[in-house]
C-alpha cells in the first residue's frame, strides 16, 4: 500500500520523509514497514513554480487509515503537508475519463477545458527513488 505526501519542501530528502513517517508506524506497532520512498519534483512551465510530492510504499495496508489520519495536516520541514492514500490511476479505473467524453458537446465548447488540468504544463525535473537503509547519512 502507498501513501502520498503532498506539497513537501523542495529541500526535503528521503531521510526527512522516513523520520516523519517512522514515529507513527512505531506508535502503531508496525516495525520496518517502509519499502520505498519516491520523491517527485515537477516544474510548472508557465509560472516556474516547483511542486514536490513524496510517495511512500509500505509493506501492508494494515492501519492505513490511521496512519493517514495521524500524518495529515502536520508540519514537515516547516511546511504544512497533506497525506492521503495513494491510488494508482489508469484508463480503466479513472473516473475522470467519463468527463472527457463530453468535451465535444456544444454546451462545453465555451469552457476552457484544456486549461483545467495542468498535466501538459508540468515537467518532471527530478524523480528520486530511495530505498531506506538502516543508518541514513545526512
Amino acid at each position: 500500500m502507498k501513501i502520498i505526501i503532498k506539497h513537501i519542501s523542495p529541500r526535503t530528502t528521503g531521510y526527512h520523509i522516513e523520520k516523519f513517517v517512522k514515529p507513527v508506524l512505531n506508535f502503531l506497532f508496525i516495525k520496518n514497514s517502509i519499502v520505498n520512498i519516491d520523491i517527485l519534483k515537477f516544474e510548472d512551465c508557465t509560472s516556474r513554480r516547483i511542486e514536490c510530492h513524496a510517495i511512500v510504499a509500505l509493506v501492508s495496508d494494515k492501519n492505513i487509515k490511521r496512519i493517514v489520519k495521524r500524518l495529515n495536516n502536520t508540519i514537515l520541514e516547516d511546511q504544512l503537508v497533506t497525506v492521503e492514500q495513494y491510488h494508482h490511476r489508469s484508463g480503466w479505473n479513472d473516473r475522470r475519463e467519463s468527463r472527457k467524453l463530453n468535451c465535444f458537446d456544444p454546451v462545453f465548447q465555451g469552457r476552457r477545458i484544456i486549461e483545467r488540468r495542468r498535466g501538459s504544463k508540468l515537467v518532471d525535473i527530478n524523480n528520486e527513488s530511495i530505498i531506506p537503509i538502516h543508518g541514513w547519512s545526512k
